[in-house]
């Protein structure tokens, strides 16, 4: 009777808010499905998978990471925890992740499809490094 009384009287909390920046920020994801929301404003659901690292940050109802059985989410998404993720940069084309950059070449003007490395490294690294 008293543990009804207490759920009664508990009031319910927000789920949690994670800042996610890039894959330093992964052992912080929550276990399982998570509500996923971007620096503009779009929302979808992930899923994190503490004993393989297997996340993404778009997936449906089910999951099947790494090939195992498939999960399918049992909860109601308002009460699954939110990620918000927070790049350091918003340049079309280019995306910071970590200490990663990620291009997308097909945004960039007049890319003919080949990458070069000229041997220097970028003015911050080497400042960095030095």
């Amino acid at each position: 009777m008293f543990d009804k009384l207490r759920n009664l009287l508990q009031v319910p909390t927000a789920p949690p808010l994670i800042t996610w920046r890039g894959h330093s920020d992964t052992p912080s994801l929550p276990s399982g499905f998570f509500r996923v929301i971007t620096a503009d404003g779009k929302e979808s659901l992930g899923y994190y998978d503490v004993a393989t690292g297997w996340s993404a940050f778009k997936v449906g109802k089910t999951v099947q990471p790494n090939g195992g059985a498939p999960i399918t989410r049992d909860k109601p998404v308002e009460n699954l925890p939110m990620v918000r993720l927070s790049y350091q940069s918003a340049q079309p084309g280019l995306m910071n992740i970590g200490t990663s950059r990620l291009v997308d070449t097909d945004v960039l003007d007049d890319f003919d499809g080949e990458t070069q490395y000229d041997g220097t490294a970028p003015t911050e690294i080497a400042t960095r490094n030095s």
